[in-house]
Formats: structure tokens, sequence, C-alpha cells
């Protein structure tokens, strides 16, 4: 009988990984759904999913400084870190001239990865 209750008091121990969810923003690897977004000339949004929220990204400007932080507003585009780091919301304003893109680099505890957007112009 003791044997019985230990087997019942032990049982759900046992089940109870098997009934874990998983969580997939602690992987070992950090990666958005694309790592280069091809856009057309117009003015438009786009939103990349992420695999893990814990993220923090940046970016270098026209004149060559680093810009990092949640939201970056630069001359032709915004980037939005969304629903606390599940994704990123890109903005990019119409380009009436020649082909432009820009570089993000994202950093996850000791991962970094990048990604590139570009957008064409009109020219």
């Amino acid at each position: 009988m003791k044997k019985l209750h230990i087997f019942l008091i032990v049982l759900p121990l046992l089940l109870s990984p098997a009934c874990h969810k998983v969580d997939y923003t602690t992987v070992g690897s950090f990666k958005f759904e694309k790592d280069v977004i091809n856009l057309d000339s117009r003015q438009q949004e786009v939103e990349v999913k992420a695999n893990r929220n814990d993220w923090v990204m940046t970016v270098d400007d026209e004149n060559g400084n680093r810009i990092e932080g949640d939201t970056i507003n630069v001359k032709w585009y915004t980037l939005i870190k969304k629903d606390k780091g599940a994704s990123l919301l890109i903005k990019v304003s119409s380009n009436n001239g020649k082909e432009r893109s820009f570089a993000i680099g994202f950093r996850s505890s000791d991962l970094y990865i990048g990604m590139v957007v570009n957008q064409k112009g009109i020219e």
C-alpha cells in the first residue's frame, strides 16, 4: 500500500514536465523571420516577428552616430519594438530618389544578429 501512495505522489511530478508549455523566447538561438527586407518605393510598414523578446536594436544614422533604443526615428525610417519585443515594426517613407538601405544590429544576451532593409527608388 505504501508503494501505491508513493507512486501516486511521484506520478504527477513525472508527468508535469510533459505538460509544460515550451517557451520559445528562451531558445538558444536568436533570429527574426527575415534577415533581409526588400521594399518598393512607396510609403509602407512591415512587421517582422522575433523568436525571443529580450533584444536591443542599434542603427547608425547618416552621420555615423550609433542610435540604440526601443524606438528609433531616422530621417526616412522609424523602427518600433512591438509587443514587448515579440516583433519589430519598420516604417519607411516614400522614396522618390535612388535605391537606399540601412542595417540594423540586434543583441540578445550574448547573441548578435543583423538585418538589412532595402527600399527601391523611382529613379
